[in-house]
C-alpha cells in the first residue's frame, strides 16, 4: 500500500507501508494472538488485562 507523508523537506514523499501482523502472548495464561490491529481489550482464554500481553519474540 502507498501512502504519503511529509518528507524532512517539507515535501510530501511516497512511501510503502506494510501490514505486518504481530504475536502477542498474554502473561497470565500463555495465550498467543496474531493482531493487525491492536489488541482485545481483554484475553479469550483467561480475561486478563490487554496489558498483561507481550510481543513475543521468536527464537
Amino acid at each position: 500500500m502507498n501512502e504519503q507523508i511529509e518528507g524532512d523537506n517539507g515535501q510530501a514523499e511516497d512511501f510503502q507501508s506494510f501490514d505486518l501482523e504481530l504475536l502477542w502472548e498474554c502473561t497470565q495464561c500463555g495465550y498467543s494472538v496474531h493482531r493487525k490491529d491492536g489488541l482485545p481489550e481483554t484475553c479469550p482464554s483467561c480475561n486478563a488485562s490487554k496489558t498483561e500481553f507481550t510481543l513475543h519474540k521468536e527464537d
